[in-house]
């Protein structure tokens, strides 16, 4: 495994993330911890360590503030407002910010049907697990409109701990699974070397009980403020991490540097095998999810192309082991928005087509887990462009 770089900030801009709770009396107790919490040694984040007026002759390309930010710990407030008209300027141009969770239930996870409940705002390509004490745990892309630039002002150690927060840094929730019950989770620690761009998170619970993150990050050297991760430069980066407690995460790790397809693929998600193999899919890849194995989740080939070679046509595909023996692929299919499908496998790596699962006008990012009462449960976005 390749340990993180030191020298790159990884963004996406444009990529959706954290979701703000329906109700504010459901925020989460942990402000304090986490303003407390330690950035490590590779950054300065006092509150007057950028108090000087900036230099007039730096760079003044978002890459070259965002490098500012990794390399003092903070900005001054004069490259704040230029963060500030790029978010500005991206508002205008899409509505990625405007990505929006709902979600619908099912006795089988064959079929979601009904009216969707909203769930998160701001959130998008969200992850879910369901605990055995049946906690929903949501992982997300967080796209809080001016966040970044709220928390660059107020608390830029935050960003070293959940990466760029507003800009697509990982954003948690857990609730009940009842209506309007998800706290967002302030004290999560993803331990990074330098505030990055964590997009598409994926979490899975192993065998052992240890909770495990992954995601897909954009190197600093590679940010555009015009276009996605999807299409930023080859290879693309899938990182991994765990944790005992869902808060304070191990330093990530490259698992696979992707060079397939036209774009290198994006999120990704990890399928626990029953011999406690790990296999890291990837969609979408032009038409096709493909897959990295690794025994036991620990040593991976990080530059080897991969070795699991589908035929399903999927895009943003989350796996799962199946309740009922072998393993299950939700997805929605390539090039046909709202139509979520499944695909079964008895070994993980060869899947045989199933059912539609759900027609939803707009849906996407599909991602499904059954709770301990047996009731499956589908989250997935919606966009509402005038969120604004």
């Amino acid at each position: 495994m390749r340990p993180l770089p030191s020298a790159g900030l990884v963004i996406c801009l444009g990529c959706t993330a954290a979701p703000t709770p329906l109700d504010s009396a459901d925020t989460a107790d942990t402000a304090d911890t986490a303003d407390t919490a330690d950035t490590g040694d590779t950054a300065d984040t006092g509150a007057d360590a950028c108090a000087s007026p900036a230099d007039p002759g730096r760079d003044l390309s978002f890459p070259g503030v965002l490098a500012r930010l990794g390399a003092q710990g903070c900005l001054a407030e004069e490259d704040i407002v230029l963060v500030e008209a790029v978010l500005a300027a991206g508002y205008e141009r899409g509505t990625l910010h405007c990505d929006a969770v709902y979600r619908l239930s099912s006795p089988d996870g064959l079929s979601f049907t009904g009216e969707p409940e909203r769930v998160l705002a701001h959130a998008s390509v969200p992850d879910v697990v369901i605990t055995d004490a049946g906690e929903h745990v949501l992982v997300y892309n967080d796209v809080t409109p001016y966040k970044l630039t709220e928390l660059l002002r107020t608390d830029p150690a935050r960003l070293w701990r959940q990466g760029l927060l507003g800009y697509g840094g990982v954003g948690m929730s857990v609730g009940s699974g009842e209506p309007g019950l998800l706290t967002e989770v302030l004290d999560l620690d993803l331990h990074l070397d330098v505030p990055q761009e964590a997009v598409d998170p994926d979490l899975g619970r192993r065998g052992d009980g240890t909770w495990r993150l992954a995601w897909l990050g954009v190197h600093l050297d590679d940010v555009s403020d015009e276009v996605g991760p999807l299409f930023s430069p080859m290879p693309h980066h899938f990182y991994r991490s765990t944790a005992n407690d869902l808060r304070d995460f191990s330093t990530p790790t490259i698992v696979v540097d992707s060079r397939e397809g036209s774009t290198g693929g994006a999120d990704p998600t990890v399928l626990d095998l029953a011999d406690g193999g790990e296999i890291l899919y990837s969609a979408p890849l032009d038409m096709y999810a493909l897959g990295w194995s690794s025994p036991d989740g620990e040593v991976w080939d990080v530059d080897a192309p991969p070795d699991v070679l589908t035929e399903v046509a999927a895009a943003t595909a989350d796996t799962l082991p199946d309740p009922a023996g072998g393993y299950r692929m939700h997805y929605m299919q390539n090039g046909h928005r709202g139509t979520f499908a499944l695909s079964t496998s008895t070994d993980g790596r060869t899947w045989s087509p199933g059912p539609v699962t759900a027609v939803i006008e707009d849906g996407f990012n599909p991602t499904v887990a059954r709770g301990p009462d047996g009731t499956w449960w589908l989250y997935f976005n919606l966009n509402e462009p005038d969120c604004l």
